[in-house]
């Protein structure tokens, strides 16, 4: 499985289709105009990024029957753009193991070069 990358997640176009791994950072559910419920929230890869679950998804159900709140989890869905925002819109999401969150949170210094200064 993959990780979605920070820049895929910088280079996402209007209904360009995503998948791949990523951490559900925090959500809840919300109200449409129409008073139906739907999961809106942040996923993290490096940065943080908008995303919408709508209540005729699979996602929508999980996310709604379970925490998900720090979890790496493979997610489908596609990029979508409002307002000059770009977010993703899941249509499922599974949990995954064998990633921990601290993977996709964004790395500001370079360790191994740090290291090889120390070394020298």
């Amino acid at each position: 499985m993959n990780i979605i990358s920070e820049e895929m997640l910088k280079k996402g176009q209007n209904k360009e289709a995503v998948s791949g791994v990523i951490l559900v950072n925090s959500y809840n559910t919300a109200l449409t105009k129409n008073g139906k419920e739907y999961i809106t929230g942040q996923l993290q890869s490096g940065v943080n990024i908008p995303f919408k679950a709508w209540g005729n998804t699979s996602a929508f159900t999980e996310l709604k029957n379970n925490d998900y709140n720090n979890v790496p989890s493979y997610i489908s869905g596609s990029f979508d753009t409002f307002g000059g925002t770009v977010s993703i819109t899941v249509d499922s999401i599974n949990a995954v193991d064998g990633f921990t969150p601290d993977m996709f949170f964004q790395i500001k210094y370079n360790a191994d070069a740090y290291l090889d200064a120390l070394k020298t």
